[in-house]
């Protein structure tokens, strides 16, 4: 037994080294995912049997390995439904394997191995099979998505606009757009994404890409940092306490919730800034646990260039200035003032040029006002404000539920416009602002199941958001709780009033609102934990919570799985 002892050693040391350097492991994977990013390619079922892959990857690990019973059937299971849900989508297609699928095979028949030999499975290694699994399928979409299909106003490469336009204009002049210029389409937006997706297209076009295949790979970018949230939700996770059966709960509704997947897929700024925007999260609890420069001045970072790359994380800085008010005013801040504001002074040098030299430099150069957004006005198609507010934000008649798809009017076949806030929010938090009706008959299914559960766990999730600031016990957790509560609010609030100043169908998204997803997750994670250990009562909520969890993670997987025709 001494050989595989060691080799179980060397193992657990190998894994270790891959948890200190996640990001680089996650954008080598990207990067190497690029190669696979072929227009000419078949673009359909043949992907589907990636899913198989990834079940296959979890059930061998399950089967061969001893661990916690509950975990070990749990994924089992989950992983067994996976395998048929995959299996019947690559059986019924039928286009040919390629060559990235062999890769794959390969890859995780090696990691498949690798775990094997661990002859355990914790919820850390639980969680590994899961971002695995995300990432896997945020791949597959962006595989079968085109770049310029299911994306926000990117409109189309060459025309010169809209933010396909805006990454186009700086790969070829090498510099940012001034005066008139920024008053183009999309243009007005801080450039930090766009930069960062035209230097990834220089790259590409450098060595020899062909110019169609390398604006697919600006698909990477997005994959990347939709895989980066899937990594942050977890420390912020872990640092909120969150263990077993919440963190997993937790982390099942980031690793499979369809914005991060649909917008995994889009070349916009909003991927970027979201992920931003948890760094914010992470790193202000973190400095509140332990106040230093060097938990600061990451912080000071992620406000900056989140600012940098769309202005909306600026909402942010609200609630982290909140928390370093409350810290101020602590027994340990007040005896240690020098110490706090030196690190304010060191955040303010940092983030303020990073986050406000775009809006000064248009503020100076062209007079454009601060936070200026362009206004659709009255006379678009997706105006709304023929509605009253009251109506607005009242109106929950049931043939609004009939159309389970932002409602786009006659363009997209509904007989009106979104109108409700709210219901815009529950339903692009599935869907996106897309409709998949009559795509298949197992998209149809899979959509009413997927859109219920997912209603269900957001009114969930705001009710655990307020147990979580009411019942969070010590000083740390309940300032952290509100912290986390207040700035769930204060996006829930800019969202609300961002629809009533542009009372516009494409404003209810939930692109605009994001970080109500992992708040959401982290507060029914803590609820959890108290609910498994209750009687009865406790105990039946904590399995609807986790039958809800199991739903949602399945259904999702199905629609994905089946969305390309």
């Amino acid at each position: 037994m001494k050989p595989f002892l060691a080799l179980q050693e060397n193992t657990d040391s190998l894994l270790r080294r891959f948890a200190m350097h996640p990001w680089l492991v996650l954008a080598a994977v990207c990067v190497g995912l690029s190669a696979c990013f072929d227009p000419t390619a078949p673009r359909y079922g043949a992907y589907s049997f990636l899913l198989i892959l990834a079940a296959g990857w979890i059930l061998g690990v399950l089967f061969l390995c001893k661990g916690t019973p509950w975990l070990k059937g749990t994924v089992a299971v989950g992983g067994g439904l996976l395998l048929l849900v995959a299996g019947g989508r690559a059986v019924s297609s039928s286009a040919p394997l390629t060559k990235l699928l062999l890769i794959t095979l390969v890859l995780l028949g090696g990691v498949a191995i690798f775990l094997a030999l661990l002859k355990r499975i914790t919820v850390q290694r639980a969680i590994l099979l899961l971002a695995a699994a995300g990432l896997l399928l945020r791949l597959f979409y962006t595989l079968y998505t085109g770049v310029q299909v299911r994306q926000h106003d990117v409109e189309v490469f060459g025309n010169g606009i809209g933010h396909s336009g805006y990454i186009e204009f700086l790969y070829d002049n090498f510099r940012l757009p001034v005066g008139e210029e920024t008053y183009t389409w999309q243009f007005y937006h801080p450039p930090l994404s766009h930069a960062i997706a035209a230097l990834w297209l220089r790259l590409q076009t450098l060595l020899g890409t062909p110019w169609e295949l390398a604006l697919e790979r600006i698909q990477i970018l997005s994959l990347f940092y939709s895989g980066g949230c899937m990594l942050l939700s977890y420390r912020l996770f872990r640092e909120l306490g969150l263990k077993g059966k919440g963190l997993l709960f937790a982390f099942v509704l980031i690793a499979f919730h369809p914005t991060f997947i649909i917008m995994g897929g889009s070349i916009n700024n909003d991927m970027l800034v979201n992920t931003f925007m948890l760094g914010t999260l992470l790193w202000a609890v973190r400095w509140y646990k332990a106040p230093s420069c060097r938990t600061i001045l990451p912080l000071a970072v992620c406000i900056g260039l989140g600012m940098s790359t769309k202005l909306s994380a600026a909402l942010l800085a609200v609630p982290v200035a909140a928390l370093f008010l409350a810290k101020l005013l602590s027994r340990e801040g007040r005896s240690a003032l020098g110490s706090y504001f030196k690190q304010f002074l060191a955040f303010g040098a940092l983030c303020f040029p990073l986050g406000l030299f775009w809006t000064v430099r248009n503020f100076l150069t062209g007079g454009i006002s601060p936070g200026a957004v362009p206004n659709l006005g009255e006379d678009s198609y997706q105006y709304v404000g023929f509605h009253s507010l009251w109506e607005r934000f009242t109106d929950f008649s049931f043939y609004q539920f009939e159309q389970l798809y932002s409602a786009f009017g006659e363009y997209f076949g509904a007989e009106y416009l979104e109108f409700n806030p709210w219901i815009g929010l529950f339903k692009t938090a599935v869907f996106g602002e897309y409709t998949f009706r009559g795509i298949n008959e197992t998209v149809d299914f899979v959509a009413p199941i997927l859109f219920t559960v997912n209603l269900l766990l957001m009114l969930a999730g705001a009710a655990a958001i307020v147990w979580y600031c009411i019942r969070a016990k010590g000083m740390q957790n309940r300032t952290i709780a509100l912290f986390l509560g207040c700035s769930a609010l204060l996006t829930l609030c800019s969202y609300l009033q961002f629809c009533i100043t542009f009372p516009h169908t494409c404003t209810m998204n939930i692109r605009y609102a994001v970080m109500l997803i992992p708040i959401g997750a982290a507060a029914l994670g803590v609820l959890s934990e108290p609910l498994g250990k209750k009687r009865t009562v406790g105990k039946v909520a904590y399995g609807l919570l986790a039958a809800a969890g199991a739903v949602f993670a399945l259904s999702s997987t199905l629609l994905f799985a089946y969305l390309p025709a």
